[in-house]
């Protein structure tokens, strides 16, 4: 039988991003800096990807 491994919100967007899935780690990363504005994850992933300019703007919700 298999362990669950359970992660943190910072461990899953570390995790999605290692491997290449950026919408998912997009997704956590914008839902922790909904819930936390100080969170620095939302930040950190736009500037490994070049988009930093855009790391301190406001996230629109429709």
């Amino acid at each position: 039988m298999r362990k669950r491994v359970i992660l943190t919100p910072q461990q899953k967007i570390a995790l999605y991003a290692s491997n290449g899935i950026w919408y998912e780690a997009l997704t956590a990363a914008a839902e922790l800096r909904r819930t936390n504005s100080n969170d620095p994850n939302w930040a950190n992933l736009l500037q490994e990807v070049g988009l930093s300019k855009i790391a301190s703007e406001a996230i629109v919700e429709n």
